[in-house]
Protein backbone atom coordinates (compact mmCIF):
# COMPACT_ATOMS: atom_id res chain seq x y z
CA UNK A 1 0.00 0.00 0.00
CA UNK A 2 2.82 2.58 1.05
CA UNK A 3 4.60 1.52 -2.79
CA UNK A 4 1.69 2.45 -4.32
CA UNK A 5 1.29 5.85 -2.81
CA UNK A 6 4.69 6.90 -2.92
CA UNK A 7 4.16 5.76 -6.81
CA UNK A 8 0.88 8.29 -7.16
CA UNK A 9 2.53 11.02 -5.87
CA UNK A 10 5.72 10.69 -7.77
CA UNK A 11 3.25 10.71 -11.25
CA UNK A 12 1.07 14.06 -9.84
CA UNK A 13 4.64 15.53 -8.78
CA UNK A 14 5.33 14.83 -12.57
CA UNK A 15 2.02 16.00 -13.64
CA UNK A 16 2.41 18.56 -12.10
CA UNK A 17 5.99 20.06 -12.97
CA UNK A 18 5.18 19.28 -16.80
CA UNK A 19 2.13 21.63 -16.43
CA UNK A 20 4.77 24.05 -14.60
CA UNK A 21 6.70 24.32 -17.85
CA UNK A 22 3.75 24.38 -20.14
CA UNK A 23 2.33 27.17 -18.72
CA UNK A 24 5.72 29.18 -18.07
CA UNK A 25 6.48 29.33 -22.08
CA UNK A 26 2.91 30.24 -22.84
CA UNK A 27 3.53 33.39 -20.43
CA UNK A 28 6.70 34.07 -21.80
CA UNK A 29 5.15 34.28 -25.08
CA UNK A 30 1.94 36.55 -23.97
CA UNK A 31 4.58 39.17 -22.03
CA UNK A 32 6.33 38.82 -25.89
CA UNK A 33 2.90 40.08 -27.41
CA UNK A 34 2.93 42.95 -24.36
CA UNK A 35 6.28 44.17 -25.15
CA UNK A 36 5.14 44.99 -28.32
CA UNK A 37 2.04 46.44 -27.76
CA UNK A 38 3.56 48.59 -25.30
CA UNK A 39 5.55 50.14 -28.18
CA UNK A 40 8.84 47.65 -27.44
CA UNK A 41 11.12 47.27 -30.74
CA UNK A 42 12.67 43.56 -31.00
CA UNK A 43 15.95 43.88 -32.33
CA UNK A 44 17.77 40.36 -33.44
CA UNK A 45 21.44 39.66 -33.28
CA UNK A 46 22.89 39.30 -36.65
CA UNK A 47 26.77 39.36 -35.69
CA UNK A 48 28.39 36.93 -32.79
CA UNK A 49 29.44 40.32 -30.59
CA UNK A 50 25.68 40.57 -30.66
CA UNK A 51 24.77 37.63 -30.13
CA UNK A 52 27.10 37.27 -26.72
CA UNK A 53 25.33 40.52 -26.12
CA UNK A 54 22.09 38.72 -26.10
CA UNK A 55 23.29 35.62 -23.69
CA UNK A 56 25.12 38.38 -21.32
CA UNK A 57 21.95 39.79 -19.99
CA UNK A 58 19.38 37.60 -17.69
CA UNK A 59 16.23 36.06 -19.65
CA UNK A 60 13.47 37.63 -19.50
CA UNK A 61 14.00 40.62 -16.95
CA UNK A 62 14.34 44.25 -17.50
CA UNK A 63 17.42 46.09 -17.39
CA UNK A 64 17.97 49.85 -17.34
CA UNK A 65 20.41 51.52 -19.58
CA UNK A 66 21.39 55.03 -20.88
CA UNK A 67 22.17 55.38 -24.62
CA UNK A 68 22.40 58.88 -25.64
CA UNK A 69 21.99 60.66 -22.60
CA UNK A 70 18.88 58.81 -22.34
CA UNK A 71 17.11 55.78 -20.72
CA UNK A 72 16.44 52.92 -22.65
CA UNK A 73 15.58 49.34 -21.18
CA UNK A 74 16.33 46.28 -22.87
CA UNK A 75 14.18 42.64 -22.57
CA UNK A 76 16.27 39.55 -23.15
CA UNK A 77 13.94 36.67 -24.86
CA UNK A 78 16.55 34.22 -25.69
CA UNK A 79 14.06 31.29 -25.65
CA UNK A 80 10.72 32.54 -27.98
CA UNK A 81 12.30 35.53 -30.47
CA UNK A 82 15.83 35.02 -29.54
CA UNK A 83 16.06 39.05 -29.47
CA UNK A 84 16.22 41.81 -27.46
CA UNK A 85 13.02 44.10 -26.66
CA UNK A 86 14.38 47.86 -26.60
CA UNK A 87 11.97 50.54 -24.82
CA UNK A 88 12.50 53.72 -23.34
CA UNK A 89 10.56 55.40 -20.61
CA UNK A 90 7.03 55.84 -22.80
CA UNK A 91 7.16 52.24 -23.42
Amino acid sequence: MNRSLYQLALVMGAALVAAACANTEGAVSQRDDMLLSAGFVPKKPDATSQMAGLKSLPPHQFVAGNRHARTVYLYADPTVCGCIYVGDQNA
